[in-house]
């Protein structure tokens, strides 16, 4: 079995003779060979006289920069080792060899500081991949399957975000690429520290910490997003009970079908009604239905969400005035995240002017408004008990205006426009055309009175 070891290098002239002395001394290592990617420090003047080097003269990264070297060495593993550490041994080298040979079916193993003992996982399924303890950890060993499908996963990330340079794309990639393949991993001991900290503790700071924030965010929500847990799909009901038959069609139709339903009865005269469309459709999904003697608007949602906040971790918003797509489930849950509401109606309101005046958004875009139809929502905003502390007028028809309020200024979340597709049936029943001032002087109280810097 021919194992090759890649050391991607960037500015690691001080520190890659070392990692180079004791990558050679492996037992199941080939070869190693360094990829200095356009180093400006004579980093490859350094390694060319210990071991083979690929150089790139223009520096692209670490995934485009192995993407390109496999293609130039073939092998049956592949093994990378970052260039800014030191204290490991050749037999943590080894740790991330054996394994392959031992077990023909294994697909990646990922090197671990302070490792306490085996995490072996067999047929990975979503979620599973959360057991690696440091998947960020850049001491791994591939199969040439994994990388291939690491690097497909990359590009269409990339695509998606043009604008974001990636620093842990390679690592969390591969963690998806298990996903997708529903490989086997194995964690192994790799003792080792950083030599160059500098740059972490750039990387941890201020402007560069909030910018890894943003990469882990996004990461997070392509890769590990789409939650095998069940999601509480929240809508209320007042007078359009005749288009609960296509909603209830359009749910059952989803590519995404782990959740239950929730329905709030805002209008007690319909409850006939409803009960037998529910009962003529025979959904495959639990439904379960409230019935108020008031109308609560849509803050009846909130409420739904606050009683069964336990249950789940997520909910999504949807209106009984939009049409879903199949496809709409399955992306609002690969976008749930922590303290994160992502709607597609989402936008920025323009500093000091009216409520009609905002900038429209492109999907992934940071928002101060979320929307209430087709919106993903971090259900423990339910729990806190001030966000049910609202004005009595924002119950009806103002209850969106509450809650990007309360999550944005109070809570500190992050707000998002989705990528959902969304599509209004016209019914002339909608009432933001109608509640055009009370919506601008409710969002001048959340201004004024409330502190909202929007």
């Amino acid at each position: 079995m021919k194992a090759v070891i890649f050391i991607p290098a960037f500015n690691e002239a001080p520190r890659i003779k070392e990692v180079i002395r004791i990558a050679k001394e492996s037992r199941r290592a080939t070869e190693v060979i360094v990829i200095d990617d356009g180093s400006t420090d004579g980093t490859r003047e350094v390694a060319k006289n210990t071991c083979r080097v690929i150089r790139y003269a223009v520096n692209r990264g670490k995934l485009k920069a192995i993407r390109d070297a496999i293609g130039m060495v073939q092998a049956d593993i592949y093994i990378t080792i970052d260039a800014d550490i030191a204290g490991f041994r050749y037999q943590d080298v080894d740790n991330l060899i054996q394994p392959f040979c031992d077990d023909p079916s294994l697909m990646m193993t990922v090197g671990r500081c302070n490792f306490q003992g085996t995490t072996s996982m067999d047929n990975m399924g979503l979620g599973s991949i959360h057991t690696i303890k440091q998947n960020v950890s850049g001491q791994r060993g591939y199969r040439p399957a994994v990388l291939k499908k690491t690097f497909e996963i990359a590009d269409g990330i990339e695509a998606k975000y043009p604008n974001i340079k990636f620093r842990y794309m390679l690592e969390h990639c591969s963690c998806g690429a298990m996903i997708s393949l529903a490989g086997k991993v194995k964690e192994v001991p790799f003792g080792y520290n950083i030599t160059n900290p500098s740059k972490d503790s750039k990387w941890g700071d201020g402007k560069h910490g909030l910018y890894y924030r943003e990469e882990k965010r996004i990461l997070d929500m392509e890769i590990y997003g789409r939650q095998k847990e069940k999601l509480a799909i929240v809508m209320a009901s007042y007078d359009r009970p005749n288009n609960l038959k296509n909603t209830l069609a359009s749910l059952a139709s989803q590519k995404y079908r782990n959740f239950d339903l929730y329905i709030w009865n805002n209008k007690l005269e319909f409850k006939a009604l409803l009960e037998n469309t529910i009962k003529q459709t025979n959904a495959p999904y639990p439904i379960y239905v409230e019935h108020s003697q008031n109308n609560l608007g849509g803050f009846a949602r909130f409420i739904v969400c606050k009683n069964i906040a336990t249950k789940y971790a997520y909910a999504v918003f949807i209106d009984d005035d939009i049409a879903l797509g199949p496809d709409t489930l399955y992306t609002l849950a690969g976008e749930a995240y922590p303290e994160t509401i992502s709607s597609a109606w989402a936008f920025r309101f323009v500093c000091g002017m009216n409520y009609w005046r905002r900038s429209d958004l492109k999907p992934g875009e940071k928002a101060h408004y979320c929307g209430t139809g087709e919106a993903v929502v971090d259900i423990s905003l339910f729990k806190d008990k001030g966000f049910f502390e609202a004005p009595k007028e924002f119950y009806v028809g103002m209850d969106d205006l509450w809650m990007s309020y309360y999550a944005h200024h109070i809570m500190k979340w992050s707000l998002f426009k989705s990528r959902a597709a969304i599509k209004f049936i016209p019914d002339g029943k909608d009432l933001s055309a109608r509640l055009g001032k009370a919506k601008e002087k409710a969002l001048q109280y959340l201004r004024n009175t409330k502190k909202w810097d929007v």
